[in-house]
């Protein structure tokens, strides 16, 4: 219904009845940038007896756009009238805006699963670090590389985080890129701009005996003991939590790919799941432990949502469970256990340090390196070096190893030289 040209309508069921929902389209001699989509009217909807919006009904709707059009018309003649250049941030202002982010809608068409959650952290950092730097108000064709090095620069020295300031590129850099292929902007200033080089830090790990209390005693505190978790998405029973901790640390697969995981990526009989979501985008399939096996069978029992497409990690809504509440249970069952924030050696734990816990304890028992990183997912050795050099008895264990090697190689020596002087 309604014409397709400049714009588009459509009832919208609310909590108080039906509403005209409406979009403005570049047919109406609008920049893109200018264009609403799926926008709310506010103008109720009157039904005929055969169930069908009236046509009076329908002339409140077309009036109410053609009005808006008007209105949107003078307000973009009316900005290039106090400008004759866009900012940065007007030129980047749609972006990460669910529904009417041009990245986005092209993402989407291409049948990509983009989460609002996902695009909401992506705007936030643009809003907060853009927006309000002056690199966000210059004028977009006196914009240079040099500008954006004193911006980040300018972040650092407010105490942004590293991570913060790399994401927050990467978006620009989506957003202006999406731009210039577009062929709305004719300059791309990023070129040559990089992300800044850190060493990551180490993370601590936790002993056996912590992780007994974690994941097997009853004590108050424990991943099991805790309450269930609710909010807006639906309830969150103890039981899922705890098991997210489990998978976590016996297969050393990130929390995201883990909470992407659904019953269809799970081959019971063969033991095998298939992560699709991880650093290299290609996916990987891995072995599961046996208790991870039997766990998913009771989790599956416990559960409502079954079907091959459904997460396995889910609200009882179906809605699948974002990172932060698995950061939260952690540093609630932290505080309840009175764990120390830094293990043995020194260092800090974070959730990380479950998969950091599962590997430093492979390798401590012995276990072949070549093994450990395969089980782990890794595509060269230095993920267990990075996460295993820092374990002051991993390195005295290896030493020890060295050791009873040489001890009968300088015993045979030894040997041979006695025998040699004896002939003499």
């Amino acid at each position: 219904m309604g014409t397709r040209k400049r714009y588009t309508y459509h009832p919208r069921k609310t909590r108080t009845g039906y509403v005209w929902e409406y979009s403005i389209n570049e047919e109406a001699g609008i920049p893109t940038t200018w264009c609403e989509h799926r926008k709310s009217s506010g103008i109720s909807v009157s039904f005929g007896r055969n169930g069908k919006p009236t046509h009076r009904s329908q002339d409140d709707i077309i009036r109410y756009c053609n009005k808006r059009i008007d209105e949107l018309r003078e307000q973009f003649r009316e900005s290039l009238r106090k400008r004759t250049e866009p900012t940065l941030w007007e030129i980047i202002e749609p972006y990460y805006d669910y529904d009417r982010c041009p990245h986005i809608e092209r993402l989407l068409t291409d049948g990509r699963e983009i989460s609002r959650r996902w695009a909401a952290d992506q705007r936030q950092r643009l809003i907060n670090h853009v927006q309000e730097h002056r690199l966000g108000k210059k004028k977009y064709t006196k914009l240079l590389p040099a500008d954006f090095e004193a911006w980040k620069r300018d972040l650092r020295k407010k105490g942004v985080k590293i991570s913060v300031i790399n994401k927050t590129l990467t978006a620009l850099k989506t957003a202006l890129g999406e731009e210039y292929n577009q062929k709305r902007i004719d300059y791309y200033p990023l070129m040559g701009i990089s992300q800044i080089k850190t060493k990551e830090a180490e993370r601590g790990y936790f002993t056996l005996e912590e992780l007994y209390r974690m994941f097997v005693s009853e004590a108050p505190g424990c991943w099991k003991a805790q309450r269930d978790a609710g909010s807006k998405y639906g309830k969150i029973p103890a039981e899922t939590a705890w098991f997210m901790g489990l998978f976590h640390f016996l297969t050393g697969e990130r929390m995201k790919a883990i909470l992407d995981l659904r019953w269809q990526d799970i081959e019971f009989g063969t033991g095998i799941v298939t992560y699709k979501r991880t650093k290299t985008q290609t996916g990987r399939m891995a072995p599961l432990p046996q208790i991870i096996i039997d766990a998913l069978r009771e989790h599956s029992d416990r559960s409502i949502r079954i079907s091959p497409a459904d997460y396995i990690f889910s609200y009882d809504t179906g809605k699948q469970i974002g990172y932060t509440f698995f950061t939260k249970r952690y540093k609630n069952m932290i505080d309840f256990l009175e764990l120390p924030k830094k293990d043995p050696d020194g260092y800090e734990r974070t959730p990380y340090s479950l998969k950091v816990s599962l590997e430093t304890h492979l390798i401590d028992a012995a276990a072949d390196p070549i093994h450990v990183r395969e089980y782990m997912g890794h595509s060269h050795d230095t993920g267990e070096k990075r996460l295993t050099r820092v374990q002051v008895r991993y390195k005295r264990r290896r030493v020890e190893v060295i050791r009873k090697i040489i001890i009968p190689i300088v015993d045979k020596l030894l040997n041979e030289v006695v025998i040699i002087e004896e002939n003499k």
